[in-house]
């Protein structure tokens, strides 16, 4: 049974183009993906890529935006995703059962998750305060692909980021490591209100 961490083609192919949106952010991930582009650009909505090359662009783009610049590109990048096909009935039906709130959102984690990753690891929600403006998605088994990335650890933290900003709340998320040569991180993720 093959175990390689994959990611959907799709996914990356979203990235790139939040990517083309900067010139000089384009030309170096576009030069270090090679032949490897148009094969993303050419791939179907469910194919599957070995998550090195979605690491690569994502690695790429916090190496040269920094932290907080990559945080909000990969932030977008799942908020477009969330509006697609492939994930938009999750989002929605998640809003649609359990309310406008990020704990709703965050809830589905585990589903989202199997839409996009496969042999990534695997999330689990945890409600962290009985008021529900706290939440942390635990993520464990993480493969060494992709402990090696920061930008696909980073990554994970912006979907935090996202899921907020989907049902327009205010708030912040930090990504606790301190399991990561286990292979497990932690993301929290607070609020205050709607914005």
């Amino acid at each position: 049974m093959d175990r390689t961490a994959e990611i959907r083609g799709s996914y990356t192919r979203m990235m790139l183009r939040h990517v083309r949106r900067d010139d000089k952010l384009s030309t170096q991930i576009y030069e270090h993906l090679g032949d490897q582009a148009g094969a993303i650009h050419d791939a179907g909505r469910l194919e599957w890529f070995p998550s090195d090359v979605h690491a690569q662009v994502v690695d790429d783009v916090l190496a040269l935006w920094g932290r907080e610049r990559a945080l909000t590109l990969y932030s977008n990048v799942l908020l477009d995703a969330m509006t697609m096909p492939l994930m938009a009935p999750l989002a929605s039906g998640a809003v649609r059962m359990f309310g406008r709130h990020p704990a709703s959102i965050m809830r589905m984690a585990p589903q989202a998750w199997s839409l996009i990753y496969r042999n990534c690891g695997h999330p689990r929600y945890l409600r962290r305060s009985s008021d529900e403006r706290q939440a942390c998605i635990e993520i464990h088994d993480l493969p060494q692909e992709i402990l090696r990335s920061p930008g696909t650890l980073l990554s994970f933290e912006a979907n935090c980021r996202a899921a907020l900003r989907y049902v327009d709340f205010d708030g912040r998320s930090r990504t606790d490591s301190p399991q990561l040569t286990s292979g497990t991180i932690r993301i929290y993720a607070d609020w205050s209100s709607a914005a």
